[in-house]
């Protein structure tokens, strides 16, 4: 079973990938799913021979591990919370560096000394 295809049929989740399994038996129990900008948590609240629900909320991956004490859980969680730091400090790192490298050029996004037709506001 894929949950990004369940997901794919609810307006707010379509850009939701599974991240994280925590617990499963013949599906996932509890597990964790992300978008560009969120972390949702999911446990199974309903299953039955037809069909399975779930219930789910936005969290932190700090969250988690306040609630988590079973060291095979905390360690991937662990590193997912580290890699996303880490991604965050390097795009602000590379951002930095392509202000700086504009700034040297004095381009800009709306520069009057370029822009000669009087248009900048379009």
């Amino acid at each position: 079973m894929k949950i990004e295809k369940i997901f794919r049929k609810i307006p707010d989740f379509q850009k939701v990938i599974l991240d994280t399994i925590l617990f499963e038996s013949k599906y996932p129990v509890l597990f964790t799913c992300k978008n560009d900008k969120d972390i949702y948590l999911f446990i199974c609240c309903f299953v039955n021979s037809e069909k399975i629900k779930w219930i789910g909320t936005r969290t932190t991956y700090d969250n988690l591990l306040r609630l988590i004490d079973d060291p095979d859980v905390r360690e991937p969680l662990k590193f997912l919370r580290e890699r996303e730091i880490v991604h965050f400090q390097r795009f602000g790192e590379a951002l930095r560096i392509v202000q700086d490298h504009l700034d040297s050029k004095n381009f800009y996004a709306i520069n009057p000394a370029f822009d000669h037709s009087g248009n900048c506001n379009k």
